[in-house]
């Protein structure tokens, strides 16, 4: 079976990013499916490995996107990606078509190949587009296009095959608003093997939390180094504050930084890929997980968030949702929203029986839940319901 899988940010575990088209895709590949993947890459010199799993092929274009551009930019970059992956879906020979948002065009890009071609498709949503974006005021002076959008949307979820959201409210809120039925939950997964690392050692020393992600304003992490200036001076000297990512608000924290003193607490690690992800958490007790508060934003499924809990990390989060939920369900994190709640935090992580509980809950959290192998399956066995495998997902 041949299958032409969209993703416009596929990345392979040896860049950075986020892995999981990347093993849906070579899960479809060893069950006998022939995947071509058409993505993009950001930079001119970037290379992709040259041994992939049977049955997988790359196809990259040079796309350049980043979160310093602005809104007219990247919708730029969103067009031409579509029109390179329409083309594809218009004259490739496949038997279906997977595509993964962000962003919501490459779904528009698999219904015109449907309604033309008549090939089934899948649409993974792993934010609410539209929303998000109009929350954040796009085209707020045009009403007119929004309602052209939200209908254009509820053309991609009704005449997928299937649509997979990456969060339980998020399923929710497209069978709710859009009156779609063929919807399952697949979240983001945890590498349990490969960020089976030990946990923290538990003598005497600085609460150590680190932050490895993007920095854009959607993540707003400049609120972080605000919280940790409000701490009183005495507990703001027992904890350490380590940065992994590049974005937008880069600079500005950087700025913030010195002019509030915060140097003796702060500090950049340089960016890398999974491996260097994992060499971080390693030397680390509690992960960040920051947004901005902007409505819908915590129906999303954070990818750092599994990689903390499979690492055996505490939690600090300042979401809201269904990942909070969690978070005090199975006692494996604190929900962060002003300096009072993280003193409290950072308090009570002083108890080191307390503190131990909470990193084997995190652990076990993301074992049973987030199993990577565990979710493969699961999407396999929903494609299969729909026709889609040949034969059972094994």
């Amino acid at each position: 079976m041949n299958i032409l899988f969209l993703h416009q940010y596929f990345k392979t575990p040896e860049q950075e990013g986020a892995r999981r088209s990347y093993y849906l895709a070579s899960a479809l590949a060893k069950a006998d499916c022939r995947v071509k993947v058409i993505t993009s890459r950001q930079q001119k010199e970037a290379v992709f490995p040259e041994t992939l799993p049977p049955g997988l092929q790359l196809r990259s274009y040079y796309i350049p996107y980043s979160n310093h551009f602005s809104w007219t930019k990247r919708l730029w970059a969103f067009v031409r990606y579509a029109s390179i992956a329409l083309r594809h879906a218009l004259g490739s020979r496949y038997d279906w078509l997977y595509a993964t948002s962000t962003p919501l065009t490459v779904g528009f890009v698999a219904y015109v190949a449907h309604r033309l071609r008549g090939k089934p498709y899948v649409f993974e949503s792993r934010d609410l587009w539209p929303e998000i974006p109009f929350a954040l005021g796009f085209l707020k002076r045009l009403p007119f296009v929004q309602r052209i959008l939200y209908w254009l949307t509820k053309q991609v979820y009704k005449h997928a095959r299937l649509v997979v959201a990456v969060s339980p409210s998020m399923k929710a809120h497209i069978k709710k608003h859009y009156g779609i039925k063929h919807v399952v939950c697949v979240p983001n997964m945890a590498d349990d093997a490969f960020f089976e690392i030990p946990l923290p050692a538990q003598e005497a020393h600085p609460l150590r939390m680190l932050y490895a992600g993007s920095l854009g304003d959607a993540n707003d992490c400049l609120q972080l180094l605000r919280l940790i200036h409000e701490l009183p001076p005495s507990l703001r000297q027992q904890i350490r504050f380590s940065i992994m990512g590049e974005g937008k608000q880069k600079n500005a924290m950087q700025d913030y930084i010195a002019r509030q003193g915060l140097r003796d607490v702060v500090e950049w690690l340089p960016t890398g890929n999974a491996q260097a992800v994992q060499q971080a958490l390693q030397a680390h007790d509690i992960f960040w997980v920051s947004f901005a508060p902007i409505p819908w934003i915590d129906t999303g499924s954070p990818n750092k968030f599994f990689e903390g809990l499979a690492a055996g990390r505490i939690c600090f989060s300042t979401l809201n949702g269904w990942t909070a939920h969690l978070l005090q369900r199975y006692c494996c994190g604190f929900i962060i929203h002003n300096a009072a709640a993280l003193q409290k935090a950072i308090e009570a992580m002083q108890d080191v029986q307390q503190r131990v509980r909470m990193q084997k809950n995190a652990r076990q959290l993301a074992q049973r839940f987030f199993h990577r192998e565990k979710l493969t399956h699961k999407w396999l066995l929903a494609l299969t319901a729909k026709g889609l495998l040949q034969r059972p997902a094994e």
